[in-house]
Parts: C-alpha cells; structure tokens; sequence
C-alpha cells in the first residue's frame, strides 16, 4: 500500500511544471489595445468575407436568370421563355443592386465604429 502512495506522490510531482502556472499580474493597457485590435480587423474581415460571398451569390443568380432567359430567347424557338417576368426581373435586380450598394455601405460603417471597441477600454 505505502509503495502505490508513494508512486502517486512522484507521478504527481513529476508533471506539476511551475513555469506553467498561470500568473496573477493582469495584461497592460497596450496589450489589451492591441487585443482589440486584433478582434476588429478579424471581425471586420469575417463579416466583409460573409456579405460579399452573398452578394457575388445573388448577383450570380441574376446573371444566371438574364444570361439563361436571352439564350432561349435567341437561340430557341421559344420567342416568349421567360423564368422571370419583366417586373420580377426589375424588383430582382434593383434588390441586388441596392445590396451591393446599401447593405455594404451600412455594414462597413457600422464595422469600422470604434466607439464600441474603445469602451472595452
């Protein structure tokens, strides 16, 4: 009995490393800006990433719609194939175009705000 005590006692002993143990002293002022730094410029490069992967998308599909529909109309006998109609056609593609314009512009001011990061300070 006494010898599995004492090969705990040493197992343990033998794994404790004191260098790292975490400390107690808190991180400087220029760290914690520089964290917050790091957080935005990631923040901002994922949400950007995210916002313009759905507006390559959606022009896409536009694209796709026009590209499709005066293919068949020119290259097909059906004069009058329509996968959108003119006035779907329209909305669609003012909706793309204000994404692209609107959506981007507000996402961007809205991420480059430092207000809110400053705060955390």
């Amino acid at each position: 009995m006494d010898q599995s005590k004492s090969m705990i006692k040493t197992y343990i002993n033998e794994t404790v490393v004191v260098d790292e143990l975490p400390s107690k002293h808190s991180p400087s002022n220029q760290q914690i800006l520089s964290n917050l730094m790091d957080e935005r410029r990631d923040n901002r490069k994922e949400m950007l990433r995210h916002v313009l992967g759905l507006t390559y998308l959606s022009f896409g599909l536009l694209a796709f719609i026009v590209i499709t529909q005066t293919g068949m109309r020119i290259f097909t006998e059906m004069r009058d194939f329509t996968l959108l109609d003119n006035y779907q056609l329209n909305i669609f593609a003012v909706s793309v175009f204000g994404q692209m314009i609107g959506v981007i512009v507000v996402i961007v001011k809205s991420l480059w705000d430092d207000e809110k990061y400053l705060k955390k300070l």
